[in-house]
């Protein structure tokens, strides 16, 4: 795993929230060779919240596949027709979008088109999400359903979503850092 991928899921590990303060934010990243001021503008990963880091989410950072290249948002910095990527977070991201804005189906072929059913990095990361972020959530629904189905046959995944739920008393929270111990 890249170390930007990594610090954004040990951030969501370590703070269990999309919210935290900036010093723990930086602190983090440096822990891990990443200075997170590097990275703000270029991955738009986080953004600042009155002091503090929000960790943005697929929505946030993928351009809309289903506008012409023309007329998508310069804002966002991940272009899910890219047939690469440097940062494993930014694959997963665009994989949840063209899941979520064109189907299974297209998204099947979008995975195997960049070699994504066999890679290793794609798939920790998709797995690393589905365990560290909140269940309730609209980003781990979208991890969800991209490990679901066919695209978790396409994928060779040797895990379901289903692996994380905590099924006492329906619980639907990202796992603790305690959990991992």
């Amino acid at each position: 795993m890249d170390d930007i991928t990594e610090w954004y899921i040990l951030s969501w590990l370590v703070h269990e929230s999309d919210t935290f303060h900036y010093d723990d934010g930086h602190q983090l990243g440096l822990g891990i060779g990443v200075d997170i001021d590097d990275i703000k503008r270029s991955t738009k990963i986080w953004g600042k919240k009155r002091g503090d880091i929000q960790l943005k989410t697929h929505n946030d950072r993928v351009q809309d596949i289903t506008l012409p290249p023309e007329e998508r948002s310069n804002r966002t910095p991940v272009d899910p027709e890219a047939l690469s990527y440097t940062i494993a977070l930014d694959a997963v991201h665009a994989a949840m979008h063209v899941y979520e804005k064109q189907g299974e189906d297209v998204a099947i072929d979008w995975l195997k088109e960049r070699n994504f059913d066999t890679d290793a990095g794609f798939k920790s990361t998709l797995k690393a999400l589905l365990q560290v972020l909140p269940q309730n959530s609209s980003e781990w629904q979208a991890a969800r359903d991209l490990a679901l189905g066919k695209a978790h046959d396409t994928l060779g995944l040797e895990f379901t979503p289903t692996d994380f739920t905590n099924l006492s008393e329906d619980r639907h929270e990202q796992s603790e850092l305690g959990d991992h111990a």
